[in-house]
């Protein structure tokens, strides 16, 4: 592959140039050069998301040649960017954030069976064949979080979740991945699920049935009273969140 080199800026190979048209935020031309190329999709992660920063300081530490970037794309351009992605070799995945972590699965090739599961994907893989791969991470990465204890701690944030009782706010693609695991980690205890949305929750808390028949939808003016009861809540919605934010029906 040859790169136009012109007086300190890199020309696009046709397969950049292609996601460039796909997403609204400008990709940095010298930061990409010949690096395998990972990322973020979402409405705007470029705004708020930490990944790049994270992903880029272990890349620089393991010496990879490889750069991690934010892309903002619209809804209407999604299947696009999709496509785009698959032709690029540079291309090693993508993780996926806000508001398509259960659209984006309608462009997939395959996907994990957890994640077929769960209905929802914030992990592509490219394969070496150019096929998109979907995974979901979130929950599983969750709980390990909040019962493993982490570097500089002796302990876990929550020794078990056996029994315990949880609130979750939000019902999206994360809701739904850190539910699924959820589900089985509090064995008899109670799952209560809230959102904006009612008929999200509710839909979610059917999904959980065979796995927990604890499982259920509460409306979000409960939150109040059902907070204090339960030994853990997690928000898995976007309030609180900071930077650029769109509101989804």
């Amino acid at each position: 592959r040859l790169y136009e080199l012109t007086s300190n800026t890199v020309s696009f190979p046709d397969d950049i140039k292609q996601i460039q048209s796909c997403i609204d935020n400008r990709l940095d031309r010298k930061a990409i050069g010949r690096k395998r190329i990972a990322g973020i999709i979402g409405d705007a992660p470029s705004h708020y998301a930490k990944s790049p920063f994270l992903w880029n300081a272990v890349f620089r530490d393991l010496k990879m040649k490889a750069v991690y970037l934010p892309f903002d794309v619209h809804l209407s351009r999604l299947p696009e960017l999709t496509r785009a992605l698959k032709q690029s070799d540079q291309v090693m995945g993508v993780n996926v954030t806000v508001p398509y972590k259960v659209k984006i699965m309608e462009f997939l090739d395959k996907l994990d069976e957890k994640a077929g599961q769960i209905g929802a994907v914030n992990t592509i893989v490219r394969t070496e064949d150019g096929e998109l791969v979907g995974y979901n991470t979130d929950g599983k990465g969750f709980l390990n979080s909040i019962v493993t204890p982490q570097p500089g701690q002796r302990d876990p944030f929550v020794e078990s979740l056996k029994g315990r009782d949880v609130l979750i706010i939000g019902a999206g693609g994360s809701a739904r991945a850190v539910a699924f695991h959820l589900a089985e980690a509090v064995g008899n205890g109670q799952l209560l699920i809230s959102n904006r949305t009612q008929e999200s929750a509710v839909s979610l808390a059917e999904d959980l049935k065979n796995i927990s028949a604890n499982a259920r939808a509460i409306k979000e003016d409960e939150v109040p009273e059902y907070a204090p009861k339960v030994g853990l809540i997690i928000n898995c919605s976007t309030k609180g969140q900071g930077g650029i934010r769109k509101s989804a029906d």
